[in-house]
């Protein structure tokens, strides 16, 4: 049976291994968190206050019976031996590998911006962030709101519209 090694248990790695037929593949997915994280509900708390609860799941609970789950961190992908690494010491090896570990935002690449998150929070990184935001802008009296995007190339595209048509609500 060929080994198939998916690295993240979010939506893209979670249907991929759903979806390969138990019968030929050994699944295995690695992710180093607990959680799934359904990222579009964020916009939800942030501007109606839903629950956080309400967008966290266990990635087990994703994943079929057949699909093994690993949570720890990749520390290193060695595409020729085929071979990954893990943080807890493990190493993995595989016939196929897919890596579905989303996008990782950099808030320090603008000067002061990891400061503004950590004050007010955000609609884009974290179910806690989106509920800072929820909380500033329920305090907000006054002034303006400002929906804004670092760079051209950003996850989910929609999102700043989104925010923006929510945040009138």
């Amino acid at each position: 049976m060929e080994k198939v090694l998916i690295l993240g248990g979010g939506g893209g790695g979670a249907i991929l291994a759903n979806l390969l037929p138990e019968e030929e593949f050994e699944v295995t997915v690695v992710d180093r968190d607990e959680y799934h994280v359904f990222q579009p509900g964020n916009l939800f708390i942030a501007f109606y206050g839903d629950s956080v609860e309400k967008y966290r799941r266990p990635i087990r609970s994703l994943l079929k019976p057949h699909v093994k789950l690993i949570k720890d961190e990749v520390t290193e992908v060695n595409l020729n031996d085929r071979k990954v690494k893990l943080k807890g010491g493990k190493s993995l090896e595989y016939d196929y590998i897919t890596i579905a570990t989303g996008a990782n935002l950099d808030f320090d690449a603008i000067e002061g911006n990891r400061e503004l998150l950590e004050s007010y929070g955000d609609f884009y990184s974290t179910l806690e962030n989106a509920e800072k935001l929820h909380k500033t802008l329920k305090e907000m009296r006054e002034g303006r709101f400002v929906i804004a995007i670092a760079d051209p190339i950003y996850k989910c595209p929609p999102g700043p519209h989104k925010g923006a048509f929510l945040s009138s609500t």
